[in-house]
């Protein structure tokens, strides 16, 4: 007898509106005959009215059909909530049986979480970052805002955890500690050891571009990253009209506030 399973999904909140995540319904091998079953989903940590539409249906395999696809519409919005999940259930199948009848859905939360603009297309070799590697760029980060006029005592509390965090998030903020991403979504981290200057990077516009074949090539900035996890511990948010809080950062890309911070929230 056919086998139903469906896999599990993941995918990164949006910040307003609805969209539609998709979900790959299989059979382990082709049916001659029609294959039917009840598809539904069910709340865990996200909820059905404010973070996805409830939803029960049938779904059919027609004779020869191995996969169908399942939507479902979820929101978006502003809320710094972390992450949260939901379920998608088979049940009551007729012409097969269930192998594996439960999908996790993983509602990346990138409210406050920094985030790289895409994943890389193949594997880096970069080495996972330390909090030691953290440690001596943190306090040429602080002295960014502190040059700024920042009160240094809001950053006397800052603690640094290395960890793997979810699909492209870079690092996010919880009070005052900064969680860092072991290897910066897969690219790899450029750690300065000289974060004074800028050698590396050519300044085009509000940004400094890493220049070609330079040790800050292809690489995530961990001065960027540093200086905007502490914008968000002086109570900046994400703003898309300034430079160094926009919430995405793409490889080879150096971001500093160059004036006092615009204070709006994004």
């Amino acid at each position: 007898m056919p086998g139903l399973s469906i896999s599990d999904v993941s995918f990164v909140e949006g910040d307003v509106g609805g969209t539609f995540v998709y979900f790959q319904v299989s059979l382990s091998v082709a049916s001659t005959d029609t294959v039917t079953a009840t598809i539904r989903t069910v709340e865990g940590t996200a909820n059905a009215t404010e973070d996805f539409r409830a939803f029960i249906g049938m779904i059919t395999f027609a004779p020869g059909v191995t996969t169908v696809d399942v939507k479902i519409r979820v929101y978006g919005d502003r809320l710094r909530e972390g992450d949260e999940q939901f379920f998608v259930e088979i049940s009551n199948p007729t012409g097969a049986a269930i192998i594996d009848g439960l999908a996790t859905v993983t509602i990346i939360d990138n409210d406050g979480a920094l985030m790289a603009t895409a994943a890389p297309t193949a594997t880096v070799d970069a080495p996972d970052i330390t909090a030691n590697d953290i440690e001596a760029v943190l306090a040429a980060a602080i002295d960014v805002w502190v040059n700024l006029g920042v009160d240094p005592v809001l950053f006397t509390n800052v603690t640094i955890v290395v960890t793997d965090l979810a699909d492209l998030k870079l690092a996010e903020v919880d009070g005052t500690t900064i969680y860092i991403d072991t290897n910066a979504a897969g690219w790899g981290w450029f750690i300065d050891t000289t974060p004074t200057n800028s050698d590396e990077y050519l300044t085009v516009g509000r940004n400094r571009i890493a220049l070609d074949g330079s040790s800050a090539d292809d690489k995530i900035d961990l001065v960027t990253v540093l200086v905007h996890e502490l914008g968000h511990i002086i109570g900046l948010e994400h703003d898309h009209r300034s430079t160094v809080m926009q919430d995405t950062l793409d490889v080879g890309v150096r971001r500093l506030p160059g004036s006092q911070p615009h204070m709006g929230s994004g």
